[in-house]
């Protein structure tokens, strides 16, 4: 893949979270946005008037805008059941593209936006922000440091109140996201069963999920969209153990871990808990992500969050939806590249 220094950017979908990515492109000085795009024109004219954005052109026909403009980079905000189309479009038309998660419906919709990508040698990034929190990179360092041994169990509980399916599914993908960046491995297996609490008004948003995964960890969610009281940050709430020790991470503050000793006759003790130390990152969560995107396409690689890695995240998403509705242990297609 070939570097690109200098972005000419046409943004495809002008609902609420575009106004983030706006902000940030906007603050850099090797990108230009050209044209916004939206079924709803009167959406990019108000993002046009919000950030001042000059010479900038409204459209609400993806194949005009990128036939007028020519962008080398094409970001994708629009509803993932038409991720696939646009995505494909902008690669036709000689675009990278960065987008918004998940990245497809399904294993069907994910098959087709792989072809694209691999038929136009061209790239395809989602953001996953909560892989950049200081919290996570700091327990990656820990494991690799191999203080705590082989990893083992991976357990996180996310409780908070959501406003739909939609929402609570986001927030177990970006867990599954983590859990696979930590760990270096993907989903082999999952068992998944969902059911309704009392003063539930959505319906069945609580779940457990049990995967199994290819390094022979075993990672189970609990996860609850209409948790009462209590919540779990954004980042949930993390024990991980191992074969030499645990890590435990509130999500908000620095994880700390403790290991299990030997003595010099072989006795077991506990050593003293030791808060890590923080992983540092010039930006975190939505802009560290970015970062990470954008310095890819820059230096000509692929991006940590590279269609390539991602599928295997959002496929962990299919899996445990279709646990639930056959309500059986079910294999987690893992899809490889060369």
């Amino acid at each position: 893949m070939k570097s690109i220094t200098s972005f000419k950017i046409v943004i495809v979908g002008c609902g609420d979270i575009s106004e983030k990515w706006v902000s940030y492109i906007s603050k850099r000085e090797d990108c230009i946005i050209l044209s916004l795009v939206d079924v709803l024109p009167e959406k990019a004219h108000k993002l046009v008037e919000k950030y001042k954005l000059s010479d900038v052109s409204v459209y609400s026909n993806i194949e005009r805008a990128f036939d007028a403009n020519s962008p080398n980079l094409v970001i994708d905000i629009t509803p993932t059941e038409i991720h696939n189309r646009v995505v494909a479009s902008a690669l036709i038309s000689g675009a990278q593209v960065f987008g918004e998660y998940p990245m497809a419906r399904n294993i069907a919709e994910c098959q087709e936006i792989i072809s694209a990508c691999e038929n136009t040698n061209n790239s395809y990034s989602i953001i996953q922000p909560l892989r950049y929190s200081v919290g996570l990179r700091t327990i990656k360092n820990i494991i690799e440091s191999n203080v705590i041994g082989e990893i083992e169990i991976i357990s996180v509980d996310y409780f908070n109140h959501l406003k739909s399916i939609e929402e609570l599914e986001i927030k177990a993908l970006d867990v599954f996201d983590q859990v696979r960046l930590i760990t270096n491995s993907n989903a082999k297996s999952v068992c998944c069963n969902n059911f309704t609490l009392i003063g539930d008004t959505v319906g069945k948003m609580t779940a457990n999920c049990v995967f199994e995964m290819s390094n022979g960890i075993f990672f189970m969610l609990r996860i609850c969209g209409c948790s009462n009281g209590m919540p779990s940050s954004d980042n949930a709430e993390w024990r991980i153990t191992g074969s030499k020790g645990t890590i435990i991470w509130d999500g908000v503050n620095l994880p700390f871990y403790e290991m299990m000793m030997f003595d010099e006759v072989g006795k077991i003790w506990v050593g003293k808990k030791v808060r890590a130390e923080s992983r540092v990152l010039n930006n975190v969560n939505f802009e560290g992500c970015l970062d990470e995107m954008f310095d890819s396409l820059i230096a000509g690689r692929d991006a940590e969050t590279c269609f390539k890695d991602n599928v295997n995240s959002v496929s962990m998403l299919f899996a445990a939806k279709e646990s639930v509705k056959n309500e059986t242990k079910v294999k987690v297609h893992i899809f490889e590249f060369d």
